[in-house]
């Protein structure tokens, strides 16, 4: 099962912003337990909002938060307000 993990990040001020953006260029993903990939995206007309999503590939229904995120989740605390959730596919759908 694919899922994603999200954090949303409302920064505090466009400082706190470039902070996390530099918390981010800073991760890395060796190791065991960590996700396949993670993307930082931007908010088009909200200059003080990221979205960290970790994508998971797992066999595991019963998913809860991971470690890791959980993790980044409190680093990403200091630069702004957070919310973390969980996504899972309902359906997809791909070009023939």
């Amino acid at each position: 099962m694919n899922l994603i993990e999200m954090i949303h990040v409302r920064s505090f001020s466009a400082e706190d912003r470039q902070k996390a953006i530099d918390l981010f260029d800073g991760l890395s993903l060796k190791g065991d337990n960590t996700p396949g990939r993670i993307s930082l995206f931007k908010h088009e007309s909200l200059p003080t909002d990221l979205n960290i999503c970790l994508y998971w590939d797992t066999d595991n229904i019963n998913w809860s938060r991971s470690d890791f995120c959980q993790t980044l989740s409190s680093a990403f605390k200091y630069f702004g307000w957070i919310s973390h959730s969980i996504w899972t596919p309902l359906k997809e759908k791909t070009s023939c």
